[in-house]
């Protein structure tokens, strides 16, 4: 087919937005704007991706907490003066061991 009778097949089909809406042609859009990044830019780029780390953190540590809490609630009110003494009465006290020290000089007789 002629070059006149494609690009009017082209454009009735209307291919340009098509391809624009594929994945294909946003990645290679994303990785051209990506190459023209300057420094500053790819530097806004790593705060902006820090902070939406941190308030991600944050959110899942506060769901965290409130399903242990839900999950729990009888657990909690005993970590108390009882819970420490009983788990300092399950663990040993530790032994002097004379190993590691030195022996005592000997005095040679005059």
């Amino acid at each position: 087919a002629r070059q006149k009778y494609v690009r009017q097949a082209w454009q009735k089909a209307d291919i340009n937005t098509k391809w624009a809406a594929t994945r294909w042609a946003k990645k290679i859009e994303a990785r051209e704007r990506k190459a023209k990044m300057t420094d500053f830019d790819r530097f806004k780029v790593m705060k902006a991706k820090k902070m939406r780390n941190r308030i991600i953190k944050n959110e899942v540590k506060k769901l965290q907490k409130a399903a242990l809490l839900k999950a729990s609630p009888k657990k909690a009110p005993a970590k108390g003066a009882a819970a420490v003494a009983a788990a300092a009465a399950k663990v040993p006290a530790k032994k002097m061991t004379t190993a590691g020290k030195k022996a005592p000089a000997q005095k040679v007789p005059a």
